[in-house]
């Protein structure tokens, strides 16, 4: 008989704690790759930094390296690449065995350096955060956010919507729509006194 409580509190438990358990864990090396994508691409998942994600991958992949080596290209794709620090991505990712034995991962890597070029270059990070977010740069949900409505820009009023990401240092600006369609912000046009 499964105990679907239990294996919640376990799954809460991992997305909490996945820097040590990634780090410690013997059972997160023996699980599947559908287990283990299920789990490195969670939005939940609580860690600091992209690169312990990217470590976990290769401590999975090393595990078992002639035969998980293959899925790096799906592994690959659970990281948030474009979150990563720039010399750590062209150091420790873009060059890595796995990486460049496997033509897959090359649309990622483009991606991911185009994108974080496009962030060197950047003027300002919230010039940036008027753009929209690609997957590689999609913060996990974090537990800490600072929500900046409207305010001034220029001498006028704006009707902007943004949250800082503390763990990602970032500002991303919330989409005016949402999922199902409906606009969120009804009062899109401000008008001054």
């Amino acid at each position: 008989m499964f105990c679907h409580e239990l294996s919640a509190a376990a799954h809460k438990f991992i997305m909490r704690n996945f820097p040590e358990v990634s780090e410690q864990s013997e059972e997160l090396m023996e699980l599947s790759v559908e287990k283990a994508i299920s789990i490195l691409g969670h939005d939940e998942l609580n860690v600091k930094n992209e690169e312990t994600v990217w470590n976990a991958v290769i401590r999975w992949i090393s595990e078992n390296q002639d035969l998980r080596k293959h899925h790096i290209v799906d592994l690959i794709q659970q990281v948030r690449t474009g979150l990563m620090d720039t010399q750590y991505f062209m150091e420790h990712v873009k060059d890595h065995a796995y990486v460049t034995g496997h033509e897959g991962c090359k649309p990622l890597v483009i991606e991911t350096l185009k994108f974080l070029y496009d962030l060197e270059v950047a003027s300002s990070p919230r010039a940036l955060g008027l753009t929209v977010t690609p997957g590689i740069a999609r913060p996990r949900i974090p537990h800490e956010v600072l929500f900046a409505i409207g305010g001034w820009s220029g001498g006028n009023p704006t009707n902007f919507i943004e949250t800082y990401d503390t763990r990602a240092d970032r500002w991303i600006l919330v989409d005016e729509v949402d999922p199902t369609g409906e606009l969120t912000n009804k009062h899109s046009d401000y008008k001054q006194s």
